[in-house]
């Protein structure tokens, strides 16, 4: 298995969900959350960014490589928002969503610090 199984994996499933066609997504009233897309947007990159820096990192963390696992995760985030606006999908590519993306990331950094040497983590390295 490689070395980032869990971060490709959940990657994938990013591409996926922000590349389903408009038509196949529930309205925008759906549960009546105001920005629920949003929401959604951070939390897909929080756990990317978090998958990212965990199996970046089993012992120490390296200044310069979590720099890289933020740019990794930040180009992702654009590339999906410029794909979004280039495909016929009925989608388009949105500054507020790469907006939260970025939250996301962050949040997946802060997510890592809390749970640094706690079970969580260890679950994520170990499986």
């Amino acid at each position: 298995m490689p070395k980032f199984w869990k971060s490709i994996l959940w990657a994938l499933l990013i591409l996926i969900a922000l590349l389903i066609p408009k038509n196949n997504l529930p309205d925008d009233n759906f549960l009546n959350i105001k920005h629920l897309d949003k929401l959604v947007h951070a939390c897909l990159f929080a756990g990317l960014q978090f998958l990212v820096v965990v199996e970046s990192f089993p012992e120490s963390l390296a200044f310069r490589r979590l720099v890289l696992t933020v740019f990794f995760c930040t180009l992702y985030a654009a590339g999906l928002e410029l794909v979004q606006q280039l495909l016929n999908l009925g989608r388009s590519g949105s500054w507020n969503d790469f907006l939260a993306d970025l939250v996301g990331i962050i949040l997946g950094l802060f997510v890592f610090q809390l749970t640094k040497g706690t079970k969580f983590q260890s679950f994520f390295r170990k499986y």
